[in-house]
């Protein structure tokens, strides 16, 4: 009855505005509007509902292809661990860990240019995604970029200020383009992290040998 829909509507509007969002929600106030005769209403609740379904089904999909394809990694196909990764990829565009684990998949089968893209991707979707900015500034830096590897570098001990590696890979690129004190900067903080950090310790060396010989 009208009085029914109408306070099944109210109710239902509230739920929504404190952020109800499951597909049944939807479904249930198109019922209410359209035996209210708000015949456009119910059909933008039905759509939202058919939305909503496919967001879940999506989801379930790649949560399902990643478990897949973390568990063939694990045994030690990353060939179809990149196909199932892929996949996931596909049904959830936009999920910056999916991307990344396909970048980590794809190196290990010689693919530089998949990885490249999977790890451009991941920072798409998260611009604040520390290790992928790492990954990318590696990459960059052995392919002798180094004004966009210190670029990412940066990107990636403000992402993980607490990350040594990172650190000491911003201090590299930083020493390789003759920014010495800066470099000498940035391998004491790795250093303040993890004060016996081998490869830190040695560049610290090499950084004080350098300003010495300037």
């Amino acid at each position: 009855d009208m009085k029914d829909a109408a306070g099944a509507r109210r109710q239902l509007e509230k739920a929504i505005s404190l952020g109800a969002d499951e597909p049944q929600v939807h479904f249930e106030l198109a019922k209410a509007l359209r035996s209210l005769g708000d015949v456009a209403g119910a059909n933008r609740q039905l759509a939202l509902y058919q939305q909503r379904m496919k967001q879940e089904s999506d989801h379930a999909l790649a949560v399902s292809k990643a478990t897949q394809a973390a568990q063939a990694a694990k045994s030690g196909d990353n060939k179809l661990a990149a196909e199932l990764y892929r996949e996931a990829c596909q049904a959830q565009p936009g999920n910056a860990v999916l991307e990344y684990r396909l970048a980590m998949v794809v190196e290990s089968l010689g693919d530089l240019a998949g990885k490249r893209a999977a790890l451009d991707a991941a920072i798409k979707a998260n611009p604040r995604f520390g290790l992928a900015q790492y990954q990318l500034g590696y990459m960059d830096f052995e392919a002798g970029d180094n004004a966009k590897a210190e670029r990412e570098f940066r990107a990636a001990v403000q992402a993980l200020p607490d990350n040594v590696q990172a650190w000491i890979s911003l201090a590299a690129v930083l020493a390789s383009q003759s920014h010495l004190a800066e470099a000498h900067a940035a391998v004491a903080r790795a250093l303040q992290l993890q004060p016996g950090n081998q490869a830190a310790l040695d560049l610290s060396r090499q950084l004080a040998q350098a300003q010495n010989h300037q």
